[in-house]
């Protein structure tokens, strides 16, 4: 028995620092060139459906990652996580931001974004309006009638922007917790 336990203990280090890279990659691949790529490229109705399906699937992913990460930390290699708060607080802090946007943030900005467009469609069907989710211009001139956005798109249009600005700041923290870890990882690399 205690053959199969050396041998796992012997894999957690390769596993982890594997888990530690993936979770690192993605979340600056994700983050700053996928989105940035896919919002010049595409066309923002696209755009947006993409991002839909994508967002959903990287916190999910993000999330079990640094589940797995702080899992698999060698206890034997490293300080164990109850002698230093550099090993655990950055696993913490990555967690719930990741949790944050996984079940909270995400899906009410993925809400609030169809809530959006609803509207958005609502006014164009209803005034003919052409209407731009992202850039709603209250002082259009629309065949000499001036545009104001209705009292629901702009409660609407707020809770999107509160969501989505929750949701990049905590990937944001997340990212920063990664890199913290990283930072005392790769200190201790000899």
């Amino acid at each position: 028995m205690s053959s199969n336990c050396s041998h796992f203990l012997s894999a957690l280090p390769p596993l982890h620092l594997l888990c530690f890279s993936f979770l690192l990659g993605a979340t600056l691949y994700q983050s700053f060139i996928m989105t940035k790529i896919s919002y010049r490229a595409l066309p923002k109705s696209a755009f947006r459906s993409l991002q839909k399906q994508a967002w959903p699937f990287y916190f999910r992913s993000q999330s079990l990652l640094v589940v797995i990460t702080a899992v698999t930390i060698p206890r034997d290699d490293l300080v164990p996580f109850e002698a230093s708060p550099m090993s655990w607080v950055p696993h913490a802090v990555a967690f719930t931001s990741a949790m944050l946007n996984t079940f909270i943030f995400e899906p009410a900005t993925r809400k609030a974004m169809v809530q959006v467009t609803h509207q958005a469609a609502t006014l164009e069907t209803r005034d003919g309006l052409s209407c731009n989710m992202t850039q709603y211009d209250e002082n259009k001139v629309m065949e000499g009638a001036s545009v104001s956005p209705s009292s629901g798109m702009v409660v609407v249009k707020r809770r999107f922007s509160f969501s989505h600005a929750m949701c990049i700041h905590l990937n944001l923290l997340t990212l920063g917790a990664v890199l913290a870890y990283g930072w005392t990882l790769a200190a201790r690399i000899q």
